[in-house]
């Protein structure tokens, strides 16, 4: 079996080389930045498989899934997951035509069979066009603008900034009253996932430069009232992470969204917004700007 090490920040150099390469499949699980962020609930680590492939194992309490970033598999890998799981592998965030390799291979090595292909939508990452978020242009996006407007007619002492470090305790306080108002209006079930979202955004802003993350601010005044940050994800996609507004100023998520969008507008051709988690509002918001396309991410099981 091969030693799997535990993904540090520290271990960008031997990770990140991999995750660069533009394979063009756009998921936000293969984000330096989320691999670092989420790293304390998901357990991850890595290993890199005959000097050229990279694999990252996640683990929630005694089950383990395998990823493989690049999306590439040859006979030779396809031979080896026995060595990496001996009791059969659960292979995560597969794309079509990963999925469609492994059907191939099977059939050619019948000893490692295909026990089950599953899709879950909650999990699938929303991708749009930035020139369509950047500009808002057309009759769909006429509710957006008039929202836009409203703010700016409201709070016309607003301004968006760069996110720097002199702001991070403001947008951890901000975080910190958005995940209580949440608290308040789910089950208790949510609780844990809320509480290991704030802990990612904490991570995050802690590590912000060396995580290669960017973002933005607003403000009315001098009062933080939204910030987002994200990262590239490939030469074509920003990956947007994180977006909090407060819900005493209504109209600032989308005022700062249409901000992160123009201020990436000239870098990428592309912006991925991560997955809706089946949460009904926070799909009905994504759905709502248009996505141009979506990141199907696929489950396989295997046996041997």
């Amino acid at each position: 079996m091969p030693d799997f090490s535990t993904i540090t920040i520290e271990t960008d150099i031997f990770i990140r080389p991999f995750l660069q390469q533009d394979s063009g499949w756009s998921d936000c699980n293969c984000l330096w930045a989320n691999l670092c962020g989420w790293q304390r609930k998901y357990q991850y680590a890595y290993a890199i498989l005959n000097n050229n492939t990279l694999v990252i194992r996640e683990t929630t309490g005694t089950q383990s899934r395998f990823l493989f970033p690049q999306q590439n598999i040859t006979h030779e890998l396809f031979l080896s997951f026995p060595s990496l799981s001996p009791n059969g592998i659960t292979l995560f965030s597969c794309s079509k035509s990963f999925v469609n390799t492994l059907t191939q291979l099977s059939a050619l090595y019948p000893q490692i069979k295909i026990a089950s292909i599953s899709h879950d939508g909650s999990w699938d990452d929303y991708i749009y066009n930035t020139s369509n978020l950047s500009q808002l242009t057309g009759k769909r996006y006429q509710p957006k603008r008039n929202h836009i407007n409203k703010f700016k007619t409201t709070f016309p002492n607003f301004n968006i900034e760069p996110l720097e470090e002199s702001d991070f305790e403001s947008c951890l306080i901000l975080a910190e009253n958005w995940m209580k108002e949440e608290l308040a209006k789910h089950p208790d079930s949510e609780a844990q996932n809320l509480k290991d979202e704030l802990e990612y955004i904490r991570y995050s802003l802690q590590h912000f430069h060396r995580l290669d993350l960017e973002g933005l601010t607003l403000k009315v005044g001098k009062e933080l009232v939204a910030f987002c940050f994200g990262a590239p994800l490939n030469n074509s996609t920003f990956n947007t992470c994180i977006e909090k507004a407060s819900s005493q100023f209504p109209g600032s998520y989308i005022v700062i969204n249409q901000a992160m969008a123009q201020r990436v507008a000239d870098r990428f051709m592309f912006i991925n917004r991560e997955e809706d988690l089946g949460l009904e509002g926070l799909r009905h918001a994504k759905q709502s700007y248009y996505p141009c396309k979506m990141t199907e991410k696929y489950e396989v099981e295997l046996s041997y």
